[in-house]
């Protein structure tokens, strides 16, 4: 990521998109668990990353914060700040045509029934990376995105070769090493990481290509792209027995 005035002079400047949607952009010493770490000055703290409620993140101020850093020895370090990161540079290399590839996506390819609702960063602008990750959508749409996913994947399309791409691109979360240092974890049921997929869960050969996404209020969506299988959960409250 060269090209992009908004990071210049930050830690996310000149890497590998691969690193940063392997959340492994060695931010370690500044995000933690998706929130600042209590090292830096909090007076710069508006919103934390707490909930749908206030999920409102001034993009332009948290990357301000990284200027004249030096990018740690990276390695898995889950938080917002990278999605964010991605998405926003969908929405600068695209321009104009931002919208018309969510309409692409979701409407044309995945076939949607009902709106997706997507969230926007308040009193932002589109320059300075104003797309949100969170979006809403029914339960039966989540599962016609995951079919979407699956066929291209089956049909190996271009969407499917990336998605083969970021499986082949993994990388370990390092869950019991980081248990062992007291280092925080994340998600704790899949072992690996691929591009904003969970990976290599319990019971299952981490060589097998199954992948999923898991979201806030219990939204998840686990592909098995080889035995043709998708699981798809929209639960009220998280604490049920994964």
């Amino acid at each position: 990521l060269n090209d992009w005035p908004l990071i210049e002079n930050t830690l996310y400047y000149d890497q590998k998109l691969i690193d940063i949607l392997n959340m492994n952009s060695g931010d370690q010493k500044y995000i933690v668990g998706s929130e600042l770490s209590t090292s830096v000055d909090k007076d710069l703290i508006n919103e934390k990353f707490r909930g749908l409620d206030d999920y409102a993140i001034d993009f332009k101020q948290y990357i301000s914060l990284f200027k004249n850093t030096k990018k740690s020895k990276p390695y898995f370090n889950y938080s917002s700040i990278n999605p964010q990161l991605a998405l926003n540079y969908v929405l600068f290399k695209t321009g104009n045509d931002f919208e018309k590839i969510l309409e692409n996506t979701f409407k044309k390819k995945s076939k949607i029934e009902d709106s997706v609702f997507f969230f926007k960063v308040p009193n932002s602008s589109a320059e300075k990376g104003d797309a949100n990750i969170m979006f809403y959508a029914t339960r039966y749409d989540y599962l016609r995105i995951g079919k979407a996913m699956l066929d291209d994947w089956q049909k190996d399309t271009c969407v499917g070769k990336y998605l083969k791409t970021l499986f082949e691109n993994r990388i370990s979360k390092e869950t019991k090493k980081r248990n062992s240092e007291g280092r925080v974890g994340q998600y704790p049921y899949a072992r690996g990481y691929a591009g904003q997929f969970q990976t290599h869960y319990e019971g299952i050969n981490k060589n097998r290509a199954v992948m999923g996404m898991h979201g806030y209020g219990g939204q998840r969506i686990v592909i098995d792209f080889e035995r043709s299988r998708i699981i798809v959960t929209n639960a009220l409250f998280e604490n049920y027995n994964y």
